[in-house]
């Protein structure tokens, strides 16, 4: 029987409501495989106006939300206890080097490189994201992470975002969320019709899988995105640290 592989799945902002949204996707996840255990973490609300992070809507958030939280996960990582650690923020999220920096043995990974490691093999992938910012933070990342310049690439189909931060998404009315998701899918459908997987570019938009195909409908046809696949950036993170920490125990 193979080990327990225990994972550690981070939402580096305080916004409690945002993990709990992951639980469903983890537990689908986690119902494909034996002898897997996680646990959610989500960021301490500092006591002062300067420190932790509700919502992440830009690189500069992401890098103060990494300084605030890597305190509190250094004695997780000290105990031993987790084989694997996953960022739950779709962004180049400092806590992945960070992580890694300090804990060499163990694997680390973040959705944002999960989602693309999972693209790779189904085509020309794009993302469908929160705000106007992470259009090229994001395009940026997938450059530096597939090694290219100037989204030189026959395997990446761009960003289009919502215009909604990570908060709104759980705070706004649901059918304005998946109204403002659909359309940008259309967006990203329109310019690149050959798509073959769209990335969920936020943590806070799991659950609005309907949106997205609804988006890929209006440009495709019903029957014309039947092929094309939606990557959820949790479930493809704790799916590559399962394999990941199993070959590394072989």
């Amino acid at each position: 029987m193979a080990a327990t592989v225990r994972i550690l799945i981070i939402n580096p902002n305080t916004n409690e409501s945002m993990t709990q949204g992951l639980k469903p996707i983890v537990d689908a996840t986690l119902s494909l495989h034996n002898n897997v255990q996680c646990d959610l973490f989500t960021s301490p609300k500092s006591d002062t106006a300067v420190g932790s992070v509700n919502s992440i809507n830009s690189p500069e958030d992401a890098l103060q939300s990494a300084l605030y939280c890597l305190p509190h996960l250094k004695p997780l990582v000290a105990n031993g206890r987790y084989d694997g650690f996953l960022v739950a923020c779709y962004s180049e999220h400092p806590l992945v080097s960070m992580l890694s920096d300090i804990t060499p043995s163990k694997r680390v990974t973040g959705i944002f490189e999960a989602s693309i490691m999972a693209s790779l093999g189904l085509g020309k992938f794009g993302i469908v994201t929160t705000g106007k910012v992470w259009e090229a933070a994001l395009t940026r990342g997938v450059e530096r992470f597939l090694g290219i310049e100037g989204s030189n690439s026959t395997k990446f189909a761009g960003v289009e975002s919502t215009g909604l931060t990570a908060a709104q998404l759980h705070d706004f009315d649901p059918d304005t969320v998946r109204r403002n998701i659909e359309l940008a899918t259309v967006r990203l459908v329109e310019k690149e019709k050959d798509i073959k997987a769209i990335c969920v570019g936020c943590a806070g938009m799991v659950g609005f899988d309907d949106a997205i195909r609804r988006g890929v409908a209006t440009v495709l046809g019903e029957d014309g995105g039947h092929d094309i696949r939606i990557v959820e950036g949790v479930a493809a993170g704790v799916q590559w640290l399962i394999s990941a920490c199993r070959l590394a125990s072989a």
